[in-house]
């Protein structure tokens, strides 16, 4: 394999693109960060989809308007899902979102979380030991086997929105500049699956906007 993915995964995403709207990706050996971040949210709401129907059984009926701004998906009882697919702020232990997002986010039932590959026999996976993994060159390392992504989940209700839970918090950009970021800490949500696949690790990594660099190759 040459390309980030494979030429068969590469025509499957690009096909999830137009089913949206977006225009395809060009290259598969050299993206922007726009097309990565497009990538990783197609990737990632397609896994989360797949996992709530081959492991939790339920019916799933796709938005496929490019100009729905309500909804990711939808249930067969009609309730509505928004999937986020991001590497969290490791260190406050959160996931984040751009303020223009909050008010989609309160008005869906759900929103599942997933979070990118993190290695599990790390005492602490904070920013630094990621950092750690990326500049490694230890076979050991890359093993997708040894990580996992977890899916978590939270549930509007009528007396409490995400929104109730998200933080304000003033961090350093890596610019150094101090900026306004909202956070959504994992204590806050439910964690309703573990993806351990390594195809599907390997998927999470290759688009995540610094890549570990794994391999499902035992």
């Amino acid at each position: 394999m040459t390309g980030y993915i494979t030429d068969e995964a590469f025509k499957q995403l690009n096909k999830e693109l137009a089913l949206k709207g977006h225009s395809p990706i060009v290259s598969n050996v050299q993206l922007s960060g726009k097309e990565r971040n497009l990538a990783l949210g197609m990737i990632g709401e397609k896994l989360v989809r797949w996992y709530l129907t081959e492991y939790f059984g339920k019916k799933i009926n796709d938005s496929y308007n490019p100009m729905d701004r309500i909804q990711d998906f939808w249930f067969d009882d009609g309730t509505n899902v928004e999937v986020k697919t991001q590497t969290p702020f490791l260190n406050l232990e959160s996931f984040t979102t751009r303020i223009n997002q909050m008010n989609k986010m309160k008005n869906v039932s759900f929103v599942y979380f997933l979070e990118t590959p993190r290695k599990t026999d790390v005492l602490k996976w904070d920013n630094n030991t990621r950092s750690r993994m990326v500049e490694s060159t230890n076979p050991d390392d890359k093993k997708a086997s040894d990580y996992v992504s977890s899916i978590y989940m939270w549930q509007n209700t009528p007396e409490v929105k995400i929104t109730d839970v998200m933080l304000h918090k003033k961090v350093f950009d890596n610019t150094g500049a101090m900026r306004d970021m909202v956070v959504i800490p994992y204590n806050a949500l439910t964690k309703t699956y573990d993806i351990t696949l390594p195809k599907h690790l390997v998927l999470l990594d290759r688009f995540s906007i610094s890549p570990i660099g794994l391999t499902d190759v035992e």
